[in-house]
């Protein structure tokens, strides 16, 4: 009899957690039936495309989907959502009134992006959008023609966008109520840098505001007017919502599963075991695993995709399926990395930088537009942030990973710089 394992989610930590399943199966010559529930109408696509390449044209939706997770092993059960789960007997509800037993079932469900906390006239709602599908990013493609577009959130996806919507010809205006753009990842420093950067690049920043209303007082052809809560009013074709996403784990109700109370999320163990749950796993955005000093979250396609692969080893090492060595990259050596780019500037981020770490520039200067900037905590290097390119954020890594001291970071860059 096969053994039975429900991915919840077909993202980017589902759809990476049923590949490394079917494949590790088809090599080991087991049987494992390998089931994804996705809410989506279509295979998984590569959504990091959805706000850079697929907005600006230079990819096409054929380009974008992950052909590998076209495997004959995985049942992909799209356009259905999972509404229930009964933690104890591993089975999952689904919308249609099906349930689905398992032996093991990962949750991989995500976030959902939050919607735009303004007053917006009906009118003008469905010019009011997020980014997350190509559908969205089709619809933006076709209101950017028109005229201005204005984005509310300048995190990662917020800051992102303008270059892509610039390569259409669009003029874009980045709002966030914070002082500098990525507050949420970077310190003012690199923050101030950054606002200094898209400023260049044409980009109009409103920071210290929010969008407060949208209108639409000519009706639906019309341009839309967006009022800020300084009192600044902008006319636009479109707005983008990017302030941020919920997760989804409201199908979980009842299950006996409750999410942590400060890092939200299902608490997961270094291998993303569900604590205190047997055969139970989860992965992606909602995953809330060990932190040097309380569990984290990382919204990252790239983590997705790590923990996505980890979970399936855990599930099949559980399962008594694996015997190989536990994953390299659950180990406390491993500081996770990902990049950014405001425009053609890559930025490389590694390990813990945030507001709340001091800054210290240890390689080149922000105004050669390639510098590292190291983020330190109770003077260890908690993280860095490699701006220009990521040869030095990459040469350091074991020393945030160890929470090296500044002295050392500074001695193995100068090496580098030698």
């Amino acid at each position: 009899m096969a053994i039975r394992v429900v991915v919840v989610g077909g993202g980017a930590a589902g759809g990476a957690c049923a590949r490394a399943l079917a494949a590790t199966a088809e090599t080991d010559g087991y049987v494992l039936d390998v089931t994804v529930v996705s809410v989506e109408a279509r295979r998984p696509y590569n959504r990091t495309t959805v706000n850079k390449g697929l907005l600006s044209g230079a990819a096409g939706e054929h380009e974008i989907t992950l052909a590998e997770l076209d495997h004959p092993d995985i049942r992909w059960l799209l356009d259905v959502a999972a509404v229930g789960l009964d933690a104890h007997s591993r089975t999952v509800t689904l919308s249609t009134g099906r349930e689905l037993a398992a032996d093991a079932v990962v949750i991989a469900t995500g976030a959902q992006p939050r919607g735009l906390d303004a007053d917006i006239d009906p009118a003008a709602a469905h010019r009011v959008l997020p980014l997350r599908t190509p559908a969205h990013t089709a619809r933006l493609r076709q209101l950017a023609a028109a005229g201005p577009v204005v984005v509310a959130g300048a995190g990662l996806i917020g800051s992102e966008v303008p270059a892509s919507l610039q390569q259409l010809g669009c003029a874009v205006t980045l709002v966030d109520p914070a002082d500098h753009p990525l507050s949420g990842h970077v310190g003012p420093l690199v923050g101030t840098w950054a606002a200094d950067t898209l400023t260049a690049q044409g980009v109009v920043l409103h920071m210290g505001a929010t969008v407060a209303a949208v209108r639409a007082p000519g009706g639906q052809r019309q341009p839309l007017t967006v009022t800020l809560s300084d009192g600044t009013v902008l006319p636009a074709a479109a707005v983008v919502s990017a302030v941020g996403a919920r997760l989804d784990t409201d199908w979980l109700a009842g299950s006996g599963i409750a999410e942590h109370p400060s890092a939200a999320g299902l608490l997961v163990d270094g291998e993303q075991r569900v604590v205190g749950h047997s055969g139970l796993y989860a992965a992606g955005d909602l995953a809330a695993r060990p932190g040097a000093t309380s569990p984290i979250r990382l919204e990252h396609w790239g983590e997705a995709l790590r923990q996505g692969r980890r979970a399936a080893r855990t599930v099949l090492t559980d399962l008594n399926l694996y015997g190989g060595e536990p994953d390299d990259a659950a180990s406390t050596a491993e500081v996770v990395s990902f990049s950014t780019y405001l425009g053609p500037i890559k930025l490389t981020m590694l390990g813990s930088p945030g507001r709340d770490r001091a800054e210290h520039v240890v390689f080149g200067a922000p105004d050669q537009q390639r510098f590292l900037v190291a983020y330190t905590l109770d003077e260890a290097v908690v993280g860095a942030v490699g701006v220009g390119g990521a040869r030095a954020a990459n040469r350091i890594k074991p020393l945030v990973a160890r929470g090296a001291d500044l002295d050392d970071v500074r001695g193995v860059l100068r090496a580098l710089a030698g």
